[in-house]
């Protein structure tokens, strides 16, 4: 359905679908570039498919099957995708500024240079997600599972806006998350050392570590309890 527009959809739909924008359990397949602005697409059936630079700007796409869907630089700014099942979908280069992804299935997604900026994604399930690239400026990782982690402590945000976020991962290591960067607390502290040694952000982000280190070392004695 290459370049059909959301009007086009509902006409060719209009016996099963007689409720305005509304798409509930629709089976849409192929809708490259389709425009999907605004439209409710709650719980619809889009497993595989082909959304590539759809614009779906706040669309409700809650509780929506996108198993392997291909959003590769789909226009998703504001979209809601709580509880949308993504696992396996291709969104490298996709928009996603502002959307609700709380407790979304992202198992296995490709993010890579994926806009994340501001989006929610706590609780959402992010094992293997492929996230090379992908902006993650403020984005709500509390909760959310990461490389087979859970986020145990949501901790403070940098002055320039970075938040970070401690995960307790099922190898027994412990990675700290901040935009696109993935680190063990000690080479966090390595990696500060060698790129920006000395700084008012190396101070900064050492102080923030230093914080997760506590909260960390306080639920190890929490769990001994």
């Amino acid at each position: 359905m290459t370049d059909r527009t959301l009007a086009q959809i509902l006409e060719a739909h209009k016996n099963r679908f007689n409720v305005g924008r509304r798409l509930v359990w629709a089976d849409l397949t192929n809708a490259e570039k389709a425009l999907f602005y605004g439209a409710d697409l709650s719980g619809a059936k889009l497993s595989d498919a082909d959304l590539r630079r759809a614009n779906l700007d706040g669309a409700d796409l809650s509780g929506a099957n996108l198993y392997g869907a291909d959003l590769r630089r789909a226009n998703l700014d504001g979209a809601d995708l709580s509880g949308a099942n993504l696992d396996g979908a291709d969104l490298s280069g996709a928009y996603l500024y502002g959307a609700d992804l709380r407790r979304a299935n992202l198992y296995g997604a490709d993010l890579r240079r994926a806009n994340l900026d501001g989006a929610d994604l706590s609780g959402a399930k992010l094992s293997d997600a492929y996230l090379y690239g992908a902006n993650l400026y403020g984005a709500d990782l509390y909760s959310a599972y990461l490389t087979c982690g859970l986020a145990i402590v949501q901790g403070p945000t940098r002055s320039d806006g970075y938040r970070f976020t401690l995960y307790a991962c099922c190898l027994g290591e412990h990675v700290v998350v901040a935009g696109c960067r993935q680190f063990t607390i000690d080479r966090y502290r390595h990696h500060i050392a060698t790129r920006y040694p000395n700084t008012p952000k190396a101070t900064e982000t050492l102080a923030i570590l230093a914080f997760l280190e506590v909260r960390l070392n306080q639920i190890f004695a929490e769990w001994r309890l």
